[in-house]
């Protein structure tokens, strides 16, 4: 064969293409011809000229050796049959492209039909166990019957291989999706997040990322569907009704939205869907998808099980958003009672500091100590947003301040005693806050009591993250001492309130320990 008759061959082939797809407009199965014979291309194409196989026609591609096959293959994913010659460039220039074939371009879907006018070249049981192909033919052997079926049957295999590529793809996108979906806190982030994750799926190519569509999201209120998320193009419906966004829809999108909003289910167009999503109580939603390339053979069972997450996706978040909202409503409540309890705590300190001067001031001022102190766990509660644990990182040193206050009124003559806090880690739930509040500023006033007045004292909490091993530092700076009885007492009741944890007591500046217990 001499290079001008392939190339008129080559030239020839676009117009033949153009006159068939005028016959056929519908899809086709890719065929490549890999032979150096263009005789063999000729009659190939005789046989299969305006053929329907399984449903679709046969669009032919030429390659008059392995090198123009490889150009060919490495260009496009699509070639379901490769009808393969043995001798070409080389004797085994069709054994190495198999190898290239399978091995390096890694291509498992493509059907290899061996055919040779050489056998001897080639035997078929070493080279159908040495290589990866489909079907082994000799050119004598293969008259026009023959090589109908063979071609059917190896395109039969290619369409049953890319259904089972195509659900895997498709199931492994829906279980990379979920993570996603649950992860959604609102209900714009589940729309935008559901919309990409329906473009993946219904792509053709996974390595090319899909645009994402338009869709929105209705829900009953008050005896009507209203838009609560939407997406894409759809985006300023939010909040609107839904019989006010339906007539700017296609005729397709209003008919496939009437049949899910009376039946139910699923319906699909060739860019839109409509489904209902039921949720708890029978309350149905509906969601609109517009703007996809939905294809003819698309698997409508990976589509149902896709919503099927996507309904449990959705039933999570709105029981999130439920609690989420019951949660605040119950944080307003215990803020606002807390409030209220620090304000008449603040009332009755006031109705003490206005009190008879002629009045026993050291009784009084006991009462104020102990009032201040809670006083103080209601003002945190009051002003955080998680109320069932106290830091009492800014507790201790508020409190050790009202004690000193207190004692400077109780005796004039000691002035404001120094009592320095520092709090590490020590964080309480609210029932043990308030009586270890109460604990503790008896503590420090028994210390300044019974230890050196001149003296400052260091009260330092210590606890780990998990609440364990805390440390009580209560010590002076100066001089030497040791913990009363009665400290001992505070510190075995301050042991009962934190439920076990070891609770270490040390005084004195060489850090002597008075106290290690665990209740």
């Amino acid at each position: 064969m001499t290079t001008g008759a392939a190339d008129s061959l080559i030239q020839f082939q676009p117009e033949g293409e153009q006159n068939k797809d005028k016959q056929y407009s519908g899809p086709f199965w890719n065929i490549l011809i890999v032979d150096d014979d263009a005789e063999v291309h000729t009659v190939t194409r005789l046989v299969l000229r305006n053929r329907l196989l399984l449903g679709r026609g046969v669009h032919l591609l030429s390659a008059y050796s392995a090198r123009e096959a490889r150009e060919i293959l490495s260009a496009r994913n699509d070639i379901a049959v490769a009808l393969l010659d043995v001798v070409m460039e080389a004797d085994d220039a069709g054994l190495e492209l198999i190898q290239w074939i399978r091995d390096e371009l890694n291509n498992k879907l493509l059907r290899i039909i061996l055919r040779t006018g050489q056998p001897g070249q080639a035997p078929e049981e070493e080279v159908i166990n040495r290589y990866e192909i489909n079907d082994y033919r000799e050119k004598t052997e293969l008259t026009r019957s023959k090589l109908l079926s063979t071609i059917t049957t190896a395109l039969r295999g290619y369409r049953d291989l890319c259904t089972i590529a195509r659900d895997q793809a498709g199931i492994s996108a829906i279980l990379r999706s979920s993570p996603q979906l649950f992860a959604s806190r609102s209900l714009d982030t589940f729309i935008v997040n559901t919309l990409q994750q329906l473009a993946g799926l219904l792509a053709e190519n996974a390595s090319v990322p899909a645009p994402p569509p338009s869709g929105f999201m209705a829900c009953p209120r008050n005896g009507e569907l209203q838009i609560l998320a939407a997406g894409g193009r759809f985006s300023p419906t939010k909040g609107r009704r839904l019989d006010e966004v339906m007539p700017s829809l296609d005729k397709t999108g209003r008919e496939l939205l009437q049949t899910v909003i009376q039946h139910g289910g699923l319906q699909t167009g060739s860019h839109t869907l409509a489904t209902s999503l039921a949720l708890q109580h029978n309350e149905h939603t509906v969601l609109y998808v517009d703007d996809l390339n939905i294809a003819p053979d698309h698997d409508p069972d990976l589509l149902r099980l896709f919503f099927a997450n996507t309904t449990a996706a959705l039933t999570n978040l709105r029981l999130f958003l439920e609690l989420e909202e019951r949660l605040d409503e119950k944080s307003i409540l215990v803020r606002e009672i807390h409030h209220r309890v620090k304000n008449n705590l603040q009332i009755i300190l006031s109705l003490i500091d206005l009190s008879d001067p002629e009045t026993d001031s050291r009784s009084l001022s006991g009462i104020r100590r102990r009032i201040g102190a809670m006083a103080v766990i209601h003002d945190r509660v009051s002003n955080i947003n998680n109320e069932k644990h106290i830091d009492f990182l800014e507790c201790a040193a508020d409190i050790a301040a009202d004690v000193a206050h207190a004692c400077s009124i109780e005796d004039p003559a000691l002035g404001i005693p120094t009592i320095l806090s520092e709090s590490s880690n020590f964080i309480l739930p609210l029932e043990t806050a308030v009586p270890c509040s109460l604990l503790i500023e008896e503590m420090l006033s028994t210390a300044i009591k019974t230890h050196q007045k001149e003296s400052p004292i260091l009260l330092t909490l210590e606890g780990s993250p998990t609440g364990h091993a805390i440390k009580i530092c209560f010590q002076q700076l100066e001089g030497a001492g040791s913990c009363t009885d009665s400290e001992l007492r505070l510190a075995q009741r301050l042991v009962e309130q934190l439920h076990g944890n070891p609770v270490e007591l040390v005084c004195g500046p060489d850090n002597q320990r008075c106290l290690q217990c665990s209740f």
